[in-house]
């Protein structure tokens, strides 16, 4: 300690408690240090102030007008301090208890806003959105981290958790609205456009995700690589590259003429069944989860694309 700026709270405890004291010994007791340790700090103090703060002699010790001063001055800083402390200890916080969402990022961006719009009107239920891979989202649920969500596939998550239908995603090719390809694709000649690819990392490497496509392989010539449906538009946007996509993702930008759908002959179309997973013992009350379900429902009927 060798300026005004490296005293601590604990420094200024002590020195708060010199004036009044009649024993250094029982005071490093109670500081539970050393008397050594004291006397050591004492001098420091005296150091940083420039002054004498404690008088001795064969007496014994005896704190200076000059400490006295700085002893009171320690008690003000103190008090300062503790009120300071009690603010932040009494403030209420804004929500009683929050509630976890998690899902696949588009999926999440999708419903956010209808899911914000139906707990607005209570102001004690704060939300916390979490963009997750299905994988994530079981071990959350594993560890009831996870109140609510959506997934793509018809899983257990557990005694706690109940799967309800919400809706169906369609699938299908889109690119931006100027590219030279106008006109409907044999599987076979898709093989002469570059195709977005799925990967993301897996916290080991970076894996190939599921690209939906029921094509062979040799059909997929597949150019640049992306994690996020995001970054999937933007792919469509810039390049040749016909990018596969879900419609509550690509309806915005149909209707702005940004991107424009692609028809492949003969790729079946891919319709994934959607699914709300809640935990029963976040939501007892049976007529709020009914209402949620049909906010989530009506977003899915907004996207009248087929």
């Amino acid at each position: 300690m060798d300026t005004f700026n490296d005293l601590t709270i604990k420094n200024i405890e002590i020195l708060s408690e010199l004036y009044k004291t009649k024993s250094l010994r029982a005071l490093a007791r109670s500081k539970e240090m050393a008397p050594g340790q004291l006397t050591k700090l004492i001098k420091e103090l005296e150091s940083i102030f420039n002054t004498t703060i404690l008088k001795r002699s064969n007496l014994g010790v005896q704190v200076t007008k000059e400490g006295e001063v700085l002893s009171k001055k320690a008690i003000e800083v103190l008090s300062q301090v503790n009120k300071l402390q009690s603010s932040f200890e009494d403030k209420v916080p804004y929500f009683n208890k929050y509630l976890t969402f998690a899902s696949r990022g588009f999926l999440s961006k999708f419903i956010a806003q209808d899911i914000l719009s139906f707990f607005s009107k209570d102001n004690k239920i704060g939300l916390r959105f979490l963009e997750t891979s299905p994988e994530e989202v079981y071990e959350m649920a594993r560890h009831g981290l996870v109140d609510f969500g959506i997934t793509l596939k018809e899983i257990n998550l557990g005694p706690k958790y109940m799967l309800y239908p919400i809706g169906t995603i369609y699938w299908s090719f889109y690119s931006r609205v100027d590219h030279p390809l106008n006109k409907t694709l044999t599987a076979e000649e898709l093989s002469n456009w570059p195709i977005g690819k799925a990967t993301y990392w897996d916290g080991k490497m970076i894996s190939e995700g599921d690209d939906f496509i029921d094509l062979p392989k040799n059909y997929k010539n597949y150019g640049y690589e992306y994690q996020t449906t995001d970054i999937g538009i933007t792919i469509a946007q810039e390049t040749d590259h016909l990018v596969y996509l879900p419609d509550i993702v690509t309806a915005k930008y149909l209707k702005m003429n940004i991107l424009k759908r692609q028809n492949i002959k003969g790729l079946k179309e891919l319709k994934m069944p959607a699914y709300l997973f809640v935990n029963i013992e976040t939501f007892p009350d049976n007529k709020m989860l009914e209402a949620l379900k049909q906010k989530i429902q009506e977003s899915f009927t907004k996207i009248i694309l087929h």
